[in-house]
C-alpha cells in the first residue's frame, strides 16, 4: 500500500510540473515576444512528449491570453490558433 502512495505522489508531482512554462511572468513573456514573430519560424520539440525530432513550425499568428485571477498577471502564448499554449520549455 505504502508503494502505490508513493507512486501516485510521484506520478502527480510529473503532472504539475508538465505545463510550468505555459504561464508566464510579463518579464518573461515580454523576453519571449521578442523572438517570436509573424512569419519567423521556430521550431517545437518535447522530448518528454517522445518527439523524434524538432518540427519546424512558421508562425502565422500569436494570441495572448492574461490569468490575473490569482495573484500577479500570467500571460499564455498560443501560436497559429493552437488548442495548447505555448510551452516555451518545449519550443
Amino acid at each position: 500500500m505504502r508503494k502505490m502512495i508513493i507512486l501516485g505522489m510521484v506520478m502527480s508531482i510529473q503532472s504539475v510540473f508538465a505545463d510550468l512554462c505555459q504561464y508566464n511572468s510579463k518579464a518573461v513573456h515580454e523576453r519571449a515576444l521578442k523572438h517570436l514573430k509573424v512569419g519567423r519560424e521556430i521550431y517545437k520539440y518535447c522530448q518528454t512528449c517522445s518527439d523524434g525530432y524538432p518540427e519546424p513550425i512558421k508562425i502565422n499568428s500569436i494570441e495572448v491570453d492574461i490569468d490575473s485571477e490569482i495573484g500577479d498577471p500570467l500571460y499564455m502564448t498560443r501560436i497559429n490558433g493552437e488548442t495548447e499554449y505555448t510551452d516555451f520549455a518545449h519550443t
